[in-house]
């Protein structure tokens, strides 16, 4: 307990901001140093959107590759298959990279700890943003391709 105590004040003498420190440093009301993580979290809100998000682009992913399967075993690659294959391709590459995209911003926030900056903060809600019409259209493209074929 001396080290840690030797390692706080430390911390303390050094750091011009000791409440964000290393993420690790937080100074008490009663003006005492305690050795704690302190995290600037998302809030539960945003983090339940990227969830629902993520699991919104693999139902796509799973369905566009379901039915790309269905098309090309029941048809093969002919000229009335190419263009919906194609397009479930399309979707299913979208999908993927906006699923990467959120994983890795998401990711990158929460490794940012104590702050992320704001740069960083606005990519996400970009990101969020394009990737909640992202998966509006591959839905719809989705069922697009499901009533044209008559897929179940």
């Amino acid at each position: 307990m001396v080290q840690v105590t030797r390692f706080v004040r430390g911390l303390v003498s050094f750091c011009s901001d000791v409440a964000l420190c290393m993420g690790f440093l937080k100074i008490g009301d009663d003006g005492k140093s305690q050795l704690k993580k302190c995290m600037a979290d998302l809030p539960e809100e945003t983090i339940v959107i990227i969830f629902t998000l993520q699991r919104r682009l693999l139902k796509i992913i799973n369905e566009a590759t379901r039915f790309s399967f269905i098309i090309f075993d029941g048809f093969g690659e002919t000229e009335e298959t190419r263009p919906e294959l194609d397009e479930l391709q399309n979707i299913r590459e979208r999908a993927t990279s906006y699923y990467i995209k959120l994983y890795r911003l998401s990711l990158q926030v929460f490794e940012a700890q104590p702050t992320a900056t704001s740069a960083t903060l606005d990519l996400l809600a970009r990101s969020i943003t394009q990737t909640q019409a992202i998966a509006d259209a591959g839905e719809a493209s989705n069922q697009e391709v499901k009533r044209n074929w008559n897929l179940s």
